[in-house]
Formats: structure tokens, C-alpha cells, sequence
């Protein structure tokens, strides 16, 4: 924790100054695979992420209340969509993770990270509890 601030600090103190960190870069369009359903590519590459996937850890760092969007509440409790009620962020990206653990042939549960700001830890155990994702997990503030 002591280096992320560090160097938090530091990169305002560059911003600061009019240096910016990425000048030597030059952005470019990556390569990548045109997949689709039903050909046997696809079927490959979801064979080796399916593999893979016992070994995935999910990540959430939510950034505390939603004020500035004109939010009352916390952001991760934002609604995803207007087609279904009370169907927000958080549950959207657990439902996710929940559906990626049941295709891992153990069926371990996999590893759930929440970080979040310590003035809205006490709002996303609220909401983890009504959505019932109240399961092993480790949560940072």
C-alpha cells in the first residue's frame, strides 16, 4: 500500500510538472482472431480458457459513492440496465463470475477480490448481503 501512494504521488507531482509519462508511446491497434460460433477455432480456444479458468481470480475495485455521476448511492449498485429492475453492476459482474465458476470442472469456488473506499465499505456489504453473493471472498477497504 505504502508503494501504490508512493507512486500515486509521484505521478501527480509528474502531472504537475506537464510530463507525461507516456510521450514515448505510440498507440496501434493490436492483432487479434475474428472467432465465430461454431467453427472449430473457437472450440479450441474455449477448451484452453475453460483449462485455465480454475486458476482465474476476480478483481473488483469500486470507486466509492456515485456523486458525481448524480448518484445517491455506491457506484457498484448502478443499474446495468433499465429492462430489469434492481439488476445493478455488482450483481451483473458477480452473476458473471458466479457462471464462469460453474463451468470449472471442480467447482471450486474461485478467488473474489472487493476493494473499495472505507466510507462505502458498510454500502457494499448491504448489498452483497441482498444479493446473496455473501460467499467466501476478501475484502480490502
Amino acid at each position: 500500500m505504502k508503494n501504490y501512494c508512493d507512486r500515486g504521488r509521484k505521478l501527480l507531482e509528474a502531472s504537475r510538472a506537464g510530463v507525461n509519462p507516456f510521450d514515448k508511446y505510440k498507440p496501434e491497434v493490436p492483432t487479434g482472431v475474428f472467432l465465430k460460433p461454431g467453427e472449430k477455432q473457437l472450440d479450441d480456444y474455449e477448451t484452453a480458457g475453460l483449462k485455465e479458468l480454475s486458476k482465474t481470480g476476480f478483481v473488483l475495485i469500486a470507486g466509492g459513492l456515485g456523486e458525481r455521476l448524480g448518484y445517491s448511492g455506491i457506484k457498484i449498485d448502478l443499474p446495468v440496465t433499465t429492462l430489469t429492475k434492481d439488476y445493478c453492476y455488482l450483481k451483473y459482474y458477480a452473476q458473471y463470475a458466479l457462471a464462469c465458476r460453474d463451468r470449472v470442472r471442480n467447482k471450486r469456488d474461485l478467488v473474489k477480490i472487493f476493494m473499495f473506499l472505507s466510507v462505502s465499505w458498510f454500502q457494499v456489504i448491504l448489498l452483497l448481503r441482498q444479493l446473496l453473493f455473501w460467499k467466501p471472498m476478501i475484502i480490502l477497504v
